[in-house]
């Protein structure tokens, strides 16, 4: 089927004199090589008044002073005060929002913008409110298609299922959501609801990019199956319903040509990042450990993210990404056994080997800040097995290790 996406596919032609550009001055906020022609917008077509009128000249032509405009954002849009990047809008993007996102909810075939949009602004709004906007998984976003008339920026909007099919899938998401919200309430801290539904998707879901539903929350939430994409709008839509604000990013990865997409969550005025997907796929394929959840990227920094993706731009371009600075609240730090750059595992390795050989075998975990602290560790650990096993006179039937994403090494301890 289609790959993972977040942007949306468009078709251009330039009219009369019209000239757009969209370059930017570092590659951060570039549309890197790695973004699909069929996944991102390109280019949009723009015509030219038949009266010469210039888009300046019109952008507000027509439009009664906008009033209370977030309210109406509030009591359309659910959970809007929580929507890190649509609040960032200015008020007459927020009204193209508004006017987008109530097309959209009835199915309309197109949506006439209150005022113009530059071609590139039309294009982040978009993909920000695919991301921030769970909701709305009934919406192809990968078609559509934005044409310009004398005043007006117009969308053709196309769609996934029927209107009644999503009246139906809708109901049955909410329900399964309220489930859940109703059980996380139930824990002390919102650190803990965090973890519950973290755990809750993690044992529900299975990773997937090929079902028809994949990329959506929908996939994630109701029919258990889902991408990267789908797997974040699910933890997002949930914690949202909980009250905690949680955005879900989109990145390229240089080496996939399938995009991927975590989470950032905000837990004490603190901003952590939050990747399920690692999880899901360990739990996915794991015969050792089938009933034990990995927390690989539990609320730790975003230098995990930023050193191997590359953020999709309308991102950016729409708000600065919250930063995630510490490593210190994440699970394996909380555990003991996060080693800084540098740092020795030996004492780590040795605790744990110890109570895992103690209880009949087990598994040891360590995470590694430093990739080249990894590769050293794995390098000699054979040796370094063997040496613990003789100095402390203890026996073992078969050891064997794993690495996975964010620098987690797992050994697997029978004895």
């Amino acid at each position: 089927m289609k790959k993972e996406i977040i942007s949306f596919a468009l078709s251009i032609s330039v009219i009369g004199s019209v000239l757009l550009s969209s370059g930017c001055k570092n590659q951060t906020l570039e549309s890197s090589s790695s973004e699909k022609t069929s996944s991102h917008i390109s280019s949009i077509t723009v015509e030219q008044s038949e009266s010469g009128i210039s888009t300046e000249d019109v952008t507000d032509a027509g439009t009664e002073p906008i009033t209370n405009i977030t309210d109406e954002a509030r009591a359309l849009i659910p959970n809007f005060d929580l929507k890190y990047f649509l609040t960032s809008l200015d008020e007459k993007e927020l009204e193209s929002v508004i006017a987008i996102y109530d097309c959209m909810l009835k199915f309309d075939d197109k949506c006439t913008l209150p005022q113009y949009i530059d071609p590139q602004r039309l294009f982040d709004i978009i993909t920000v409110m695919k991301a921030e906007c769970p909701e709305l998984f009934h919406v192809d976003f990968d078609k559509l298609i934005s044409s310009d008339s004398s005043q007006f920026a117009e969308l053709s909007l196309k769609y996934r299922v029927s209107s009644s099919e999503y009246t139906k899938m809708r109901s049955d998401a909410k329900d399964i959501i309220d489930s859940i919200v109703a059980a996380a309430k139930q824990m002390p801290s919102d650190s803990e609801i965090e973890k519950y539904v973290f755990d809750h998707l993690s044992f529900n879901c299975t990773y997937d990019t090929d079902s028809e539903s994949s990329d959506t929350a929908y996939g994630a939430i109701k029919e258990k199956s889902a991408s990267s994409i789908g797997i974040s709008l699910a933890m997002k839509w949930i914690m949202e319903e909980c009250g905690i604000q949680c955005l879900c990013i989109t990145a390229d990865r240089s080496e996939s040509d399938i995009p991927h997409a975590w989470n950032i969550i905000e837990l004490d005025k603190v901003f952590y990042t939050l990747d399920l997907t690692p999880s899901i796929k360990y739990n996915d394929t794991s015969t050792t450990l089938s009933d034990k959840i990995i927390y690989f990227a539990f609320n730790v920094s975003d230098k995990w993210t930023e050193n191997n993706y590359f953020i999709h731009n309308g991102f950016y371009r729409v708000a600065n990404i919250p930063e995630c600075k510490t490593d210190d609240e994440g699970y394996f730090a909380r555990l003991g056994c996060f080693i800084k750059s540098g740092g020795d595992p030996t004492d780590t390795m040795s605790v744990q080997l110890r109570n895992v050989v103690g209880s009949g075998g087990g598994n040891v975990y360590i995470q590694f800040e430093n990739n080249s602290d990894l590769k050293s560790f794995v390098d000699g650990i054979s040796a370094k097995l063997i040496s613990w096993f003789d100095e402390n006179n203890m026996t073992y039937s078969s050891i064997r290790y794993e690495i996975f994403e964010y620098n987690v090494c797992i050994i697997y301890v029978n004895e």
